[in-house]
């Protein structure tokens, strides 16, 4: 069985083929032209299990992918082809990204995410990333931090580590001192987190209207402070290695690699 998937990025590929492997299955890539979408196919047992744990592996892909390269991700197809030897062609898609050329060269990839809090903070980042809704994206920022914190410890903790904006401190600056916020993190929380998530219009309880030009306006301002900070907490609390440490741990690997071998040799 294999199982075979369409997908779009906004970044291009150095390479026109790649293969990895994540979470011990062997996953193949194929770059797609500037017209079409590219295609990607893992083999696995049909047991269920084993189908269902290699799917996994190619979205916890992706959302790394995500991740080290910064790249928006659209899913056209997921399929299960059953077949006995080769994958089979790709499906013709029509991309929606304008990609940039050459960005994402996968030769020195290395997965880095194995337990599932993990993986559950970069499959929220791909979907935060690649959204078209700023109110999805905003959503899904503020679910990474509280996978390490409780709805206390989210307000405390961003109140602790909002001094470790660099990219928004622009609009920090705005929500302390133009705005009047003295509780960042009581401000994310219930005017962010809560006014998305929220259905019915009550004092108590703010909600966003998505037709509403000021609260469209405003969760697109906060948006890239919310996700700033969500990155903060993927780094400190779940230990996400970025590329540049990928590279470097890629990097030791094979240097301990060559010492065994050469070590072999001088026996």
């Amino acid at each position: 069985m294999w199982i075979e998937l369409c997908f779009d990025t906004d970044k291009d590929f150095c390479a026109q083929t790649y293969t990895i492997l994540y979470d011990n299955f062997q996953i193949i890539i194929e770059k797609g032209d500037l017209r079409h979408a590219h295609n990607l196919h893992v083999h696995s047992q049909s047991a269920e299990k084993r189908y269902k744990r290699a799917y996994a592996a190619v979205l916890n892909f992706l959302s790394e992918l995500s991740w080290l390269f910064q790249s928006k991700i659209e899913i056209f197809k997921l399929n299960l082809v059953v077949h006995s030897s080769a994958k089979t062609k790709g499906w013709i898609e029509l991309t929606k990204y304008n990609r940039e050329l050459n960005t994402i060269d996968l030769s020195c990839y290395t997965q880095i995410a194995y337990n599932t809090d993990q993986k559950f903070a970069l499959g929220f980042y791909r979907e935060g990333i690649s959204s078209n809704s700023h109110f999805y994206s905003f959503l899904n920022f503020y679910k990474i931090i509280t996978i390490s914190n409780s709805k206390r410890k989210s307000i405390d903790w961003i109140n602790e580590n909002k001094g470790s904006i660099k990219n928004s401190r622009n609009v920090l600056f705005d929500l302390e001192n133009n705005k009047k916020e003295s509780d960042i993190g009581l401000y994310l929380y219930s005017s962010g987190r809560c006014a998305v998530s929220h259905a019915k219009d009550d004092p108590k309880k703010p909600i966003v209207d998505p037709n509403d030009y000021e609260h469209n306006a405003r969760i697109l301002y906060e948006l890239p402070l919310i996700k700033e900070l969500a990155e903060i907490s993927m780094k400190k609390q779940l230990k996400i290695l970025t590329k540049k440490q990928m590279f470097q741990e890629y990097s030791t690997r094979i240097k301990e690699r060559i010492r065994g071998v050469n070590g072999c040799r001088t026996k």
